[in-house]
């Protein structure tokens, strides 16, 4: 999604659209409708990201066993589109209708994983050579953030071969003509884990990126949140306030550069607290605001965030009650309220979301029927529209 971007669930997973918007009237093309979109047969599916270009035209992105998922909205109805390459689609994003990114992860040898990078240029997708393939370390990608079509940014993490060794946040960018990796920084001790899980490129000059980094010189390891910005030269680590001695953040978004926003969970190994975790950067410094956590019984998590202005954002995740269910949360530029959403299923979370405009916002994910793959269920796969 331009200038926005965006754990899987035991069991039998089938995927979730959900169409989560504010009243409004129906556009002169009457394509504010929903629609299920479609799964392949017989294995897992998930829809991991989603990128929207108008009330007509949207993308979502994930996986469907061991191949890529693609399916397109186009104002009617979901279809799957062919996607080139096997693997897991974890990111996307679009410049126009005839330039959009998908990235994530592919096999790679006997035991190791490559990046992928998959590009719509109007009839088909293409996979896209980028560099991160090596007998030696695998590479993956989780997301993918273009501001034009000369400036797009891929950020995920490589790892020692049979995913040993140390974990390291890995970045591509996008110039134009070819994808070219940029060295970003170790945090931490040299043998703990970096990694980079959402990226929002605001300008060639301005781009966020967050994550999380380990700690284990604390007696059973800690986590701490990562937040990186590029300021057009190099990636710097930008200190970011936090809750307990676990935090994650999942997903970046932002409407300008004053109005930027991060989603996560934080925890507490000591006690087992936990919940949400939503941090703002208002062009000063970054502040921790309050998030609903309506479960009383397990972690809560928001997993992806879309700001539309400094009133209007939307973050959406998952909540244990008791079992995983839908959670969207809305900013209204005063506080995060908790929105209605509607589950399928024994299991549902929400992965990634997208909006135009708060009256043509979608959110994916999956859903599950039970909680173990030996129930013998064969689950559907359900799209799910909400409008307030």
């Amino acid at each position: 999604m331009q200038h926005r971007v965006g754990a899987c669930l035991l069991g039998l997973a089938t995927l979730i659209a959900a169409a989560l918007t504010a009243p409004g009237p129906a556009s002169a093309g009457g394509c504010l409708g929903a629609g299920q979109p479609p799964n392949l047969p017989n294995r897992d599916n998930r829809l991991d990201a989603v990128t929207v270009l108008g009330d007509c035209s949207a993308w979502a992105v994930g996986a469907a066993g061991p191949h890529t998922l693609i399916e397109r909205w186009n104002g009617t109805a979901w279809h799957i589109v062919a996607s080139p390459a096997d693997g897991w689609l974890r990111g996307a994003d679009a410049v126009s209708a005839t330039d959009v990114w998908a990235v994530g992860v592919r096999p790679f040898g006997a035991n190791n994983s490559a990046t992928l990078i998959e590009r719509w240029r109007g009839t088909a997708w293409h996979r896209f050579a980028a560099p991160g393939a090596s007998s030696t370390r695998s590479f993956g990608l989780v997301s993918v953030s273009a501001s034009s079509a000369a400036n797009a940014w891929a950020v995920g993490s490589s790892t020692g071969p049979l995913g040993g060794g140390v974990e390291r946040s890995y970045a591509l960018r996008w110039t134009g003509a070819a994808w070219h990796t940029v060295v970003v920084p170790h945090f931490g001790a040299p043998g703990e884990d970096n990694t980079l899980s959402s990226v929002v490129a605001l300008s060639a000059h301005n781009v966020w990126a967050v994550g999380e980094v380990a700690d284990s010189s604390v007696f059973g390891g800690t986590l701490h949140s990562l937040v990186l910005h590029w300021n057009g030269q190099a990636w710097h680590r930008v200190h970011v306030p936090e809750r307990g001695n676990l935090g994650r953040l999942y997903g970046v978004s932002a409407s300008g550069p004053h109005d930027v926003w991060a989603v996560g969970e934080w925890g507490q190994t000591t006690n087992g607290a936990g919940g949400t975790l939503a941090v703002h950067w208002t062009g000063s410094g970054w502040s921790i605001l309050p998030s609903p956590h309506p479960s009383s019984i397990g972690p809560d998590v928001l997993h992806s965030v879309v700001v539309l202005s400094p009133t209007d954002a939307w973050a959406v995740g998952t909540t244990e009650q008791p079992s995983p269910k839908t959670l969207v949360a809305h900013w209204n530029g005063i506080a995060w309220h908790r929105v209605a959403s509607t589950n399928r299923g024994t299991a549902s979370e929400l992965l990634g979301v997208d909006a135009t405009s708060s009256a043509n916002l979608w959110a994916v994910g999956d859903s599950s029927r039970c909680q173990s793959k030996s129930c013998g269920d064969n689950p559907r796969t359900y799209n799910l529209a909400i409008r307030k």
